[in-house]
């Protein structure tokens, strides 16, 4: 239900990335960086939790009438949450409140778990708590182009998106097997088989002088 607006953000969360390595570290490129990966990871966060069928993924609401009553309990009720959210009416829809960034945080863990495990990871909160301090800063405060996304936390986004990408591929949540597809093929865009960047090994400096870009 989730699924093509979370691949959607990926693939411009991917974009980039790339062309921030490529020496295009523009205010506007951080900002798109930041604001459509943490997109992407709220979306496949919860669809991952709508196909375990994990009623947390909606927080509870004020029940007001007969009416609220009986979607409430349809929904705790509901043995396919992808099909009860598929059938559900705009109205009903606007009722139903989907967790916090938050709260993705502190269950990230449990629900990654086999990923993380494969990937000799404990966890991945401080880089979520990251993206979610930098969607923060990037939504509600003023931002400079000098203190915003520092080559530090670029870092630490770019790596989680290796994590990341290893979890798509492990919860079949990309439209193709492997992490490789054609270069031409029409879902190329979603790839992202890029290496883990060493903590110093990065300067937008460097990565200006590097560009291939004309």
């Amino acid at each position: 239900i989730l699924l093509e607006n979370a691949l959607e953000s990926w693939s411009i969360a991917v974009k980039y990335c790339r062309d921030i390595k490529n020496g295009l570290a523009t205010l506007h490129y951080k900002k798109m960086f930041v604001s459509s990966l943490h997109n992407a990871i709220e979306l496949f966060i919860k669809q991952i939790m709508i196909d375990k069928n994990d009623h947390a993924v909606v927080k509870m609401f004020k029940v007001e009438n007969e009416e609220d009553a009986q979607l409430q309990l349809d929904y705790y009720q509901s043995t396919d949450l992808n099909d009860f959210f598929g059938k559900l009416s705009e109205k009903d829809r606007d009722k139903l409140r989907t967790i916090e960034f938050n709260k993705i945080i502190d269950l990230s863990t449990s629900l990654l778990k086999p990923t993380l495990n494969l990937l000799n990871k404990s966890a991945i909160n401080n880089e979520l708590k990251k993206l979610n301090k930098l969607r923060n800063n990037e939504t509600h405060f003023q931002i400079s182009f000098e203190g915003y996304l520092s080559e530090d936390d670029f870092v630490l986004l770019h790596n989680l998106m290796v994590v990341f990408y290893k979890v798509l591929q492990d919860f079949k949540l990309l439209p193709y097997w492997g992490r490789r597809v054609a270069r031409f093929s029409k879902h190329a865009h979603l790839q992202f088989n890029e290496e883990i960047i060493n903590e110093g090994d990065f300067s937008y400096k460097n990565a200006i002088k590097q560009s291939a870009i004309s």
